[in-house]
């Protein structure tokens, strides 16, 4: 029965690190596309990929490679390249996706308890706000019940220094049962605690 348990468990905690990675490389790329700067991060791996590139013929051991077969050691090493640039630039990408998520996901931590953060803490997908909209939304991966993110809303809200207006699940359809969003304001943003229910339904179809 245990043995059955920590299956369950252990390809549970797999599903949750791969889906960790790509969210991480979702999120680099919102980052990039928020902060354009970040393309210049890209700027000494690119150079060092043309210069290796450029010269990646003669950069083989070619009195050790017999004629017949150099070009197709060639291709070898053409193909090791291109997989190093692009593994490199994925770790990049995932970085930007981390330095944007830890503060967030250390301040849920911290809303929640222990029984709650048993099988993970939440995981932070995207952010998504517009400058006409004083609301932006947080979209998380979790496996904490909606209700418990409700209950804690008030305390979540004080630990990531914000004002929540509501959360709902996530999901193309908003239906998703491992998905939270968070609709929310800059903390002490007065005239946006008291918006009617019209106005709310106004500001949040702006922000999707």
């Amino acid at each position: 029965m245990n043995t059955s348990k920590n299956h369950v468990i252990n390809f549970l905690n797999v599903k949750r690190r791969r889906k960790e990675t790509l969210f991480r490389l979702y999120m680099g790329l919102q980052q990039i596309k928020y902060r354009p700067y970040y393309y210049f991060f890209f700027l000494p791996l690119m150079l060092l990929f043309a210069i290796l590139w450029r010269y990646r013929d003669k950069m083989l051991p070619a009195k050790f490679i017999p004629g017949n077969i150099f070009p197709l050691s060639l291709k070898i090493a053409s193909i090791f390249l291109l997989m190093a640039f692009l593994l490199l630039t994925l770790a990049i990408i995932k970085q930007f996706g981390i330095r944007a998520s830890d503060n967030i996901e250390g301040g849920l931590v911290t809303a929640f308890n222990a029984k709650d953060l048993k099988m993970g803490h939440p995981i932070l997908i995207s952010i998504k706000h517009k400058r006409s909209s004083p609301i932006f939304i947080l979209e998380f991966y979790s496996s904490i019940s909606l209700a418990r993110w409700r209950e804690e809303q008030i305390h979540i809200g004080e630990c990531l220094n914000i004002d929540i207006i509501s959360i709902e699940y996530g999901g193309k359809k908003k239906n998703n049962g491992n998905r939270r969003i968070v609709y929310a304001t800059k903390r002490g943003k007065q005239e946006n605690k008291d918006l009617h229910d019209d106005d709310l339904d106004m500001e949040l179809k702006n922000v999707d």
